[in-house]
């Protein structure tokens, strides 16, 4: 995954991810570590939780949701998360299935959030990419933040 910072790229890998097909909703997780051992944020988490999902997964199908930190608890869903040491306020998330294998599903996700590194008049939003393979998982092995 990229986070495509105002002073540079910083790469994260996959620490652990998937996806949860429950009645009709689906929800994505991925939780990634840093490449570089001083790199900060050390982690970025990215969750979509309780999307609708009205047909069954297929290539093209597109998950997407603004949410946030301060979201209401009582807003229902979907709703979008991040966590880069700390809980983005603000983020959008847009996951695209690219492939359907017999095992996994491979997603790309293209997400815009808070700065990760300035909380002044620097901050920018911040655009962050990733193709992940993600298997299939209860909704307890996801991270999604209560």
């Amino acid at each position: 995954m990229v986070v495509a910072h105002q002073d540079g790229d910083l790469l994260y890998k996959l620490k652990r991810g998937g996806y949860c097909v429950a009645g009709d909703t689906i929800s994505i997780s991925v939780e990634t570590a840093a490449t570089k051992k001083d790199q900060f944020p050390d982690c970025a988490l990215i969750a979509l939780e309780r999307h609708p999902l009205k047909h069954p997964l297929q290539a093209g199908a597109v998950f997407k949701c603004k949410g946030g930190m301060f979201d209401n608890p009582d807003d229902g869903f979907p709703k979008a998360h991040g966590y880069f040491t700390f809980h983005a306020e603000e983020i959008s998330v847009r996951w695209i299935v690219q492939d359907i294998e017999a095992d996994a599903v491979v997603f790309s996700l293209e997400a815009s959030h808070d700065d990760v590194d300035y909380y002044d008049g620097r901050a920018k939003r911040t655009p962050t990419r990733g193709l992940f393979k993600l298997t299939r998982k209860p909704m307890s092995k996801l991270w999604i933040p209560s």
